[in-house]
């Protein structure tokens, strides 16, 4: 039987916040009949299978379970995607939870113009902890928007045409780690015409990275990420610490300005700020050292 979406979900050695979202997906408006799960386990180490293997059994969704060799989670969206039966896919990563509404309102939110390739929801923070507030505050989950134009969207709530992601063969391979291979597939799409478009009615709760370190490792995926763009030719190439520290002076003077804030969080704001900062640079330099040194 056909479905109306199929729903792509790539996961490493996350299994606790996994079955927070299977559980919510079992949830949803949309009745379970309509929809596929997909999980592409990346090579996980921790009790992932075991745990896939007895929820299978005793849940009502239409899941499918699939390993791979750590191969990184673009392969893995590409696998849930060739594995996939619907002509609208949906993408949300493994400690994400979706609201009940979330898949019904992401279908709805796809324009009937055949140019929109995608449509992305609103992420919002899981936890009510200091980071989670900041990287909410800092819209580092936000899709890209530039005036007003959506440029790319973020996969943990997103929902594309499956003819679009097969015209552009999907998500490159060569991202192996999470950050830099969702703008990579917008841009890429963007480049044959096609546009993009968001909603705030299908929503996901996130579990932002918590700790200190946590955050320092995602922003070092983004400088990675941000690295490898521009060596494709998506992004504009700039002296990076030039813009950073541009960019941090303006943030500092903004939060030192938000009286909504205590002070003690918009002192907060500006030390995470400038992690969040330090570390893209960290990630960016790594990759150019690198390449210089092959």
């Amino acid at each position: 039987m056909a479905v109306e979406a199929s729903i792509v979900i790539p996961t490493f050695n996350r299994a606790d916040s996994l079955q927070n979202c299977l559980h919510a997906l079992e949830k949803q408006t949309l009745g379970t009949d309509r929809f596929e799960v997909l999980v592409v386990d990346d090579g996980s180490t921790d009790h992932t299978p075991v745990f896939i293997e007895r929820f299978i059994k005793q849940t009502d969704l239409l899941l499918k379970y699939f390993q791979q060799n750590r191969r990184g989670p673009a392969a893995a969206r590409n696998f849930g995607i060739s594995a996939s039966r619907s002509d609208l896919i949906a993408f949300i990563d493994d400690d994400c939870v979706p609201e009940s509404v979330w898949l019904e309102n992401l279908i709805k939110a796809m324009p009937e113009n055949k140019k929109c390739a995608g449509v992305g929801g609103k992420i919002v923070r899981l936890n009510n902890t200091l980071i989670s507030r900041y990287i909410d505050d800092s819209r580092a989950m936000n899709h890209g928007n530039e005036k007003g134009k959506i440029r790319y969207l973020v996969t943990a709530n997103a929902l594309y045409r499956r003819s679009c992601l097969l015209e552009v063969e999907g998500f490159d391979t060569s991202f192996k780690w999470p950050g830099g291979e969702d703008p990579d597939l917008s841009f890429r799409m963007e480049q044959l015409g096609y546009v993009l478009a968001s909603t705030d009615d299908a929503v996901i709760r996130h579990e932002h990275r918590d700790t200190l370190r946590g955050l320092s490792k995602m922003f070092f995926n983004h400088g990675r990420g941000k690295f490898a763009l521009i060596q494709l030719g998506r992004i504009e190439k700039k002296n990076i610490w030039t813009v950073l520290i541009r960019q941090y002076i303006r943030s500092v003077l903004n939060y030192l300005d938000r009286s909504e804030l205590k002070m003690s969080e918009r002192i907060m704001f500006c030390v995470l700020r400038w992690i969040q900062f330090t570390s893209i640079h960290l990630g960016y330099m790594h990759c150019r050292n690198t390449m210089r040194q092959k």
